[in-house]
């Protein structure tokens, strides 16, 4: 193995004392075999050992049972604004026994977790989070001394009762995780939403991370596919916050800002309270409640202590309370992006409010919707010991390691510069950068956060006119442009901005019920609609306040397939580790089948009769030649294969890449007739070019295993026979404006698609590269050319459908090609299926089988009963 050179950076200014660190490392194939060879070294040691302990997991393995990804865990010493070297080499495998270790043990209603310095109990019934916490046998919180709890826009009490507590997946000796599920029950039983959470501890370390989500599981109510605010379904509360009593408490300190003076709290009355993001644009119609109003009622925090108000904009507090024996110190991640918050000391109580009773509305938590928080907790009686948690430092790979190893397929071995690159330096600088339009319409709150303001909804707006309310809800997978350009430039702020919007994501833009139609639910909700404000639908699409839409006739829906993006949240998961994200995927693949595959029971095998074998006998009844396919030729089928293939890589399972092979076989033939499949129709079918990059996608998986059979020359063919009739038949999009509906310089940029496939083509057919590769260039050349004069290259849009494809532009300037196998053997395909009467009625007879033998009355009114629910 190859040393791995691993730098931390640290951007704040700020010295930290063993700091935690997560980190994904790839391996190329065949080089780490054992996990127990790894080694991490610092440089620059000084007295302290060179070694640092280090715990190190699989995450991931190439076919020959290599190591593909490995997560690692470590705690350093950071300089402030200074990077620190680190190398990651193979040794001889061994088990580590030395240094601090976690020791775990289960009791009959706790959990013991002894980190060496401290002791933690943790109660397997409730959600406290803690029982008891000791230091140095020293008791900061005794037995009852710790609770959460939910009210509800009435005040009544609820308490998150545990349903299943347990070890997280990747938990070791350095860093160990608990999760636990469960309910806000009532005292009458009464179940208001769900929750999950983990409490991560680290050995030889008295601090904790608590991450804590809030899930309400009702279908929310769409009314003519409309999803405002107030809709039937949500559930409201005043106030949802953690107390922790500390033994013997003395007094407290807070400090609310970076580089601001500790303040003492004598009194322990203490209170900060961050009620909007304190920007310039604080009052945004993006804070809009149910009601239509913005209940913010001043623009950043209060903070009262020692009979003193302070006011300030954003607030980042750390909060400690000390007794005679120790102190404890926390700091809530993103206080004031995730607005409201709050913390306040009630004597000898530490509050931490996720929701604040302060504010001056209810909390709405739509259907479907959910919230995470991450409190950092310290109770090692060093004020100073979360320094890293504000702003933590972050791990930086050189992008060779990433280009090397393979695990990104479009990062070639060498990165040739390029004029998209100066198009995409907008996005991190000046005054357009994606930081700075997240002023514009204040796109902060505990709802809004991480996601990215979709700027060019406003193109047809007035100068001076208040730009409307647009998120972009991840299409087009920012997520993995983000990703990709991290691993391109180690830059830390693309790090931030996937980071930020993956946990976004996770939580507001996918529906997490499973109470509503089985096509919308898990599934991932569309950006608000073209060129309207969103008013009050939040971020999921369609408002009751717009009467018209984008698309013509549509004036309302849901989760659709056609907005399914996965790849960034991959490679969030592998990065960081972080579980929700990877089980975002597999939540999405299974959402997504439900949006292809019908439902078995009689009423929705009776309906998928009337949508697909009915439309096909009345265009034959007409004379017309009906396809017969199963799947359209569009990116909604192109998205459902690339989300199958995510789910293949993280899980192994043979069942998503066989599903992949029937979509494609039903989706498209090497010999179709491609003229008869309306291609030049722009509006109608130009995202068919989506449908055959995922084609490549599946093309490189099944290089990577090996596997280059009858499915793979079926796909290679049907590939290069598209992008055949791509060369004689592809124009610009803009080269005819007229006939589009919004001509703008969006269709330039995905021009790059285009030169993307044509760059493919080239290294799967050796004997028309050279066409292909001009062709690549024609598109590419007239991307850059088209935006980098464009006023609006700025816009959101543009920016990520470049992020997105970006890579294989170095192609065109000798970067290397993406390794490629060898040819599979020529495969005779035969001709495409025809429909006939007889194949409708087969295929029709076969359906209402399949109802009737899975019909019951239940199962047919829920489906039902899920459709009036428009």
């Amino acid at each position: 193995m190859k040393p791995v050179p691993i730098t931390l950076t640290e951007a704040s200014g700020i010295a930290r004392t063993g700091e935690p660190f997560t980190i994904g490392i790839p391996f190329a194939q065949g080089e780490l075999r054992h996990i127990n060879t790894l080694t991490l070294t610092q440089e620059d040691a000084g007295e302290l050992p060179p070694e640092l302990p280090l715990q190190a997991q699989i995450t991931a393995t190439w076919p020959d049972g290599s190591i593909k990804w490995a997560l690692l865990d470590f705690r350093s010493d950071v300089p402030g604004a200074r990077a620190k070297q680190l190398l990651l080499q193979a040794g001889i495998e061994r088990e580590a026994t030395d240094g601090p270790q976690i020791k775990v043990t289960r009791e009959d209603d706790h959990i013991l977790v002894d980190t060496g310095p401290a002791q933690f109990g943790i109660d397997t019934e409730t959600l406290r989070p803690f029982r008891h916490v000791a230091v140095n046998g020293s008791t900061l919180v005794a037995a009852g001394g710790a609770s959460l709890e939910l009210r509800d826009d009435k005040g009544g009490g609820y308490t998150p009762q545990i349903a299943s507590i347990g070890n997280g997946k990747h938990c070791g000796r350095l860093r160990h995780t608990l999760t636990a599920t469960g309910f806000f029950e009532s005292t009458g039983g009464d179940r208001l939403a769900a929750f999950s959470a983990s409490l991560t501890f680290y050995a030889g370390s008295a601090s904790v991370a608590w991450e804590f989500t809030i899930t309400n599981t009702r279908a929310a109510a769409h009314p003519g596919g409309l999803w405002d605010l107030g809709s039937e379904g949500s559930i409201y509360f005043s106030d949802i916050s953690a107390r922790l009593r500390v033994t013997g408490a003395r007094s407290a300190q807070w400090q609310a800002e970076a580089g601001a003076e500790w303040q003492r709290d004598p009194n322990r009355d203490g209170c900060i309270y961050q009620d909007s993001s304190g920007g310039e644009n604080w009052k945004s119609n993006n804070h809009k409640n149910r009601l239509g109003e913005i209940p913010l009622r001043f623009r950043g925090y209060q903070f009262a202590v020692d009979q003193q108000q302070q006011h300030g904009l954003r607030a980042s507090p750390f909060f400690h309370m000390q007794n005679s024996g120790g102190g404890v110190t926390a700091h809530l991640k993103d206080f004031w992006q995730n607005f409201p918050k709050g913390f306040s000391a009630q004597d000898d109580v530490m509050v931490f409010s996720f929701f604040p009773q302060q504010f001056a509305d209810v909390f709405e938590l739509q259907g479907g919707e959910q919230k995470t928080h991450t409190l950092y907790l310290d109770f090692s009686g060093d004020k100073t010991a979360l320094q890293w948690a504000r702003r933590p430092a972050t791990a930086v790979l050189p992008r060779e390691v990433y280009a090397r190893s393979g695990v990104v397929p479009s990062l070639l071995p060498e990165q040739v510069p390029h004029g998209i690159d100066a198009i995409l330096d907008e996005g991190l600088q000046g005054e357009r950068s994606f930081f700075v339009k997240r002023e514009i319409i204040d796109e902060y709150g505990w709802r809004n956060f991480g996601d990215v303001f979709a700027d060019h909804e406003t193109l047809h707006q007035k100068a001076g006119e208040t730009p409307l309310i647009s998120h972009y809800n991840n299409q087009y997978d920012p997520t993995y442009g983000f990703a990709q350009q991290f691993f391109n430039s180690g830059d830390t702020r693309w790090f931030e901005l996937m980071d930020d919007l993956a946990r976004h994501v996770v939580d507001i833009d996918l529906y997490h019920t499973d109470q509503d139609r089985a096509e919308y639910n898990g599934g991932m909700f569309w950006h608000t609609d073209h060129y309207l404000d969103a008013h009050t639908c939040t971020h999921r699409t369609f408002s009751k306040h717009n009467d018209t839409s984008s698309t013509p006739g549509q004036t309302g829906g849901g989760p659709g397939a056609e907005h399914c993006y996965t790849t960034g949240l991959m490679y969030h998961y592998y990065i960081t580790g972080n579980e929700r994200s990877r089980a975002s995927v597999l939540q999405l693949a299974a959402w997504m089948a439900h949006q292809y595959e019908d439902r078995k029971n009689l009423l929705a095998q009776i309906w998928s009769v009337k949508k697909h074998e009915i439309t096909k006998l009345k265009k034959l009844l007409k004379g017309e030649k009906p396809l017969p396919y199963t799947y359209p030729l569009t990116r909604g089928t192109g998205n459902y294969i690339v989300t199958l293939l995510d789910a293949y890589e993280l899980t192994r399972d043979r069942h998503y890449l066989e599903k992949t092979e029937t979509v494609i076989r039903a989706t498209l033939h090497p010999g179709d007739d491609i003229a008869s499949r309306n291609l030049e129709n722009i509006e109608v079918s130009w995202s068919y070019v989506v449908l055959l990059l995922s084609l490549v996608k599946y093309l490189a998986v099944k290089e990577e295993i090996a596997e280059r059979d009858d499915a793979y020359a079926y796909a290679r063919d049907s590939l290069l026979a598209y992008t055949e009739w791509m060369l004689a038949n592809e124009r610009t999009y803009m080269s005819d404006p007229d006939i589009l509906e919004f001509p703008n310089k969006t269709w330039d940029a995905q021009e790059i698609r285009k030169a993307n496939l044509f760059l493919y083509a080239s290294l799967l057919d050796r004997e028309k590269s050279d066409r292909y590769l001009q062709r690549a260039r024609e598109f590419m050349d007239h991307t850059v050319r088209e935006l980098a004069q464009e006023e609006t290259r700025h816009f959101s849009r543009i920016q990520i459908i470049l992020l997105q494809n970006y890579g294989l532009q170095s192609l065109l300037s000798g970067g290397g090609a993406p390794q490629q196998g060898s040819d599979s053997v020529e495969v005779h395909h035969g001709m495409p299926a025809t429909v006939t009467l007889y194949s409708l009625f087969s295929s029709s007879l076969i359906k209402l089988f399949v109802g009737l033998r899975h019909f019951s009355p239940k199962r047919e009114l829920a489906w039902l009963k899920a459709r009036t629910n428009t």
